[in-house]
């Protein structure tokens, strides 16, 4: 299934592709799996589904929501985001990474996606992947969690697990340049509240967004980092901007 769903993912990456795919009845059987993939997880030995093709099924369903004859597909993503929760809770590594994946692009395909990996405590399992031995969970759950971190609900939930910015801050030190940017980001839009600022202050990490800046080839990090930085700093007395007069 892993392949098939790649292939298909290639498929409709032009116009031509997914209307042949919706012409052959492509649609359905991609969310059917999608919403199997919990009750597999649930049934596999603990922790040994693996997901395989999760993440291309839903990159191929929101290529296909965009077709005028796809459009009841966004609303099938929220129908989607309860079994895919479960994975995060429930698969092996790499069965949680397919499902953030197809978590993310279930987020850029509705808007309204975000509401319900809250109600099935999502923001707690992907912070849980943060802490992962194997990097794929960690990569593929801060990507999800910098989309959520966008709206002022999302960075609620990112902020009431201290674990989670902790985590979030310990990628910019081990995480790919991906990761760094992401992560970077999240501080950054987590920063919007004064309470959430200090706790993120406190935790060092100033410290090492400095030195990322100061090291990193990434202009994608680096922008980030400055950024952070810029929020971290902005109006918070307490912990003075390097240089500024005390």
């Amino acid at each position: 299934k892993g392949e098939a769903c790649s292939d298909l993912k290639q498929l409709s990456a032009n116009s031509a592709g997914k209307v042949a795919l919706m012409q052959a009845g492509a649609a359905d059987p991609l969310v059917k799996f999608l919403l199997e993939s919990g009750e597999q997880a649930r049934k596999a030995p603990a922790h040994s589904y693996l997901g395989a093709g999760l993440g291309c099924a839903a990159a191929c369903v929101m290529g296909l929501s965009t077709l005028h004859s796809g459009k009841r597909l966004v609303g099938v993503a929220l129908e989607v985001v309860p079994s895919l929760c479960e994975v995060l809770t429930h698969g092996a590594d790499e069965g949680k990474s397919e499902a953030a994946s197809a978590l993310s692009s279930l987020l850029d395909m509705n808007p309204e996606v975000d509401k319900a990996i809250y109600e099935f405590s999502g923001v707690t399992s992907l912070g849980k992947m943060l802490s992962a031995h194997h990097s794929l969970p960690k990569e593929t759950a801060v990507q999800v969690l910098n989309k959520l971190a966008m709206k002022q609900e999302g960075r609620k939930h990112i902020a009431q697990d201290p674990t989670i910015l902790q985590d979030v801050i310990g990628l910019l030190e081990t995480g790919s340049l991906k990761a760094q940017a992401a992560a970077a980001k999240i501080l950054q839009q987590c920063s919007a509240k004064e309470d959430t600022k200090s706790h993120i202050l406190k935790s060092g990490a100033p410290d090492v967004l400095q030195r990322l800046l100061q090291y990193t080839n990434s202009s994608e990090v680096k922008g980030a980092c400055q950024d952070a930085l810029n929020a971290l700093w902005t109006s918070y007395s307490e912990y003075p901007r390097p240089g500024a007069p005390t």
